[in-house]
């Protein structure tokens, strides 16, 4: 993803906007730390499949702090986030489904 956001950004001078569901979220974010600011501009996360401190962490680089973040979540993911949160991080871990806290209202 940060490959495809620096070329569309070198060809058109123009940022990227994402929309990502679920892990695609979770690449999304991933691709913040890789990218310069202005190259990816908006990030639409749909009931994201990613822990708050991951997020937090990527969006405290350079081109996430650039970003404007749309985290849309809904009760009826509460399933698949307690899942996420237990299952995988032994609720140890919070997931975004919960909200970015504070750093990113």
């Amino acid at each position: 993803m940060a490959e495809i956001a620096r070329a569309v950004h070198a060809q058109t001078g123009r940022g990227v906007q994402v929309i990502a569901h679920s892990m695609g979220a979770r690449v999304a974010l991933a691709a913040l730390p890789q990218v310069a600011p202005g190259q990816i501009t908006r990030l639409i996360l749909l009931a994201a499949a990613e822990t708050r401190g991951r997020a937090l962490a990527a969006l405290d680089s350079p081109a996430g702090r650039s970003v404007e973040v749309i985290n849309v979540t809904t009760r009826e993911n509460d399933l698949f986030d307690a899942c996420f949160e237990w299952g995988i991080h032994l609720g140890l871990s919070t997931s975004i489904g919960q909200g970015l806290g504070a750093h990113r209202a």
